[in-house]
């Protein structure tokens, strides 16, 4: 969003009209970074650039797993700060986790049709 002034105040800016999030349950926010899944794979974004986080075989993976879901619910995201993850729950089938520090990828074939974000270890 960028600040305009009255009466509009503030504006939606399009960051990357060919790509955009595909996903809307996909999107996760750690810091000032965002993750999210595409149509073309998984991304992360700090509102000005983006950069492509899914490698070629995760990228396959997800968007052979995922095909004929609708976007709404095929995908649903969440962080977990203690072991420095974005999760995204994939048809409620599998688990992708991507390790924001290592830059790294696994998952796991477990159910989870909802993540939720936010709880921490005290």
């Amino acid at each position: 969003m960028t600040y305009v002034g009255p009466p509009v105040v503030f504006q939606f800016d399009i960051i990357d009209p060919g790509r955009g999030c595909f996903y809307p349950n996909s999107v996760v926010r750690v810091g000032k970074l965002t993750y999210y899944a595409s149509g073309l794979g998984f991304f992360v974004t700090d509102g000005v650039t983006i950069v492509p986080i899914g490698d070629a075989q995760v990228n396959e993976f997800f968007s052979d797993f995922v095909g004929g879901e609708h976007p709404s619910t095929a995908v649903y995201g969440a962080v977990d700060y203690d072991i420095r993850c974005v999760i995204w729950s994939v048809k409620g089938q599998r688990i992708l986790h991507y390790n924001y520090e290592a830059k790294r990828w696994s998952y796991a074939s477990e159910s989870a049709r909802v993540l939720i974000s936010g709880i921490q270890r005290s």
